[in-house]
């Protein structure tokens, strides 16, 4: 990719031959003038930093021992976290940020309709909503597989492994910051983007691309096997 020309609101860019525009906005600046459109990682001290997903402007974050993931709509506020850390070295900017999503409530009524006990492989818990006894999504829309089910040898003592879901597109609503439902009498309601990022998330999990292998490597070969049975008896790879 070459840069043309640098506007007020758009960046013009050569990619593979065709001539573009990108939106100048704090994410793309970033995206394309730090880190060559590779995704987005920086460190902002021992226990804060971050890591962009598979899928562009979303983020997993981390921040004094806490981890969540950070939706698109949020991703040019976290860049100009960024691009303040970088020169000015302030961590608090980041730290609102991180608070400001991390107090995002989930919308229980809605994540029990459609989720809870889902063909008896779906189970509400304290921790968030476990699937297949192998996956978890928390309510703050992480995902995490259990120790022992991962292909990776893993020492760590904790319970839960941090898993990457790659999922195509968005995985929320057109509007990045809200989906719409309908609730038990067949009204369509708003619901948040937190709310919408488990549905998605949690259904995903139940219906997986078995060929997506950046998903596949992280499992073990058993739990692949079952994976492909449920699928319908796929042929193993």
């Amino acid at each position: 990719m070459k840069i043309l020309e640098v506007r007020p609101e758009q960046v013009i860019v050569l990619d593979r031959g065709v001539v573009t525009t990108r939106p100048n906005s704090p994410y793309y600046s970033l995206k394309y003038f730090h880190y060559d459109e590779k995704r987005i990682a920086y460190t902002f001290s021992d226990t804060s930093f971050i890591q962009e997903t598979f899928d562009a402007r979303i983020f997993n974050c981390w921040c004094n021992g806490k981890r969540i993931q950070l939706r698109q709509d949020l991703s040019d506020k976290l860049a100009t976290t960024i691009n303040q850390h970088i020169e000015y070295k302030t961590l608090y900017q980041y730290e609102d940020l991180f608070k400001f999503a991390y107090e995002e409530i989930p919308e229980y009524y809605f994540l029990e309709r459609y989720l809870n006990n889902v063909e008896g492989v779906v189970h509400d818990t304290k921790q968030g909503f476990i699937v297949y006894d192998s996956f978890k999504i928390d309510f703050k829309g992480n995902a995490w597989i259990k120790k022992g089910h991962t292909s990776y040898n893993m020492s760590s003592d904790e319970e839960w492994i941090s898993l990457c879901i790659v999922m195509q597109g968005s995985t929320h609503s057109n509007k990045a910051d809200e989906g719409r439902l309908p609730d038990e009498y067949g009204e369509v309601q708003t619901i948040n983007a937190l709310t919408m990022t488990i549905i998605s998330k949690i259904i995903f999990l139940l219906n997986p691309n078995l060929e997506d292998t950046a998903y596949t490597s992280q499992l073990s070969k058993t739990l692949l096997s079952k994976l492909r049975q449920i699928k319908g008896g796929e042929n193993e790879k």
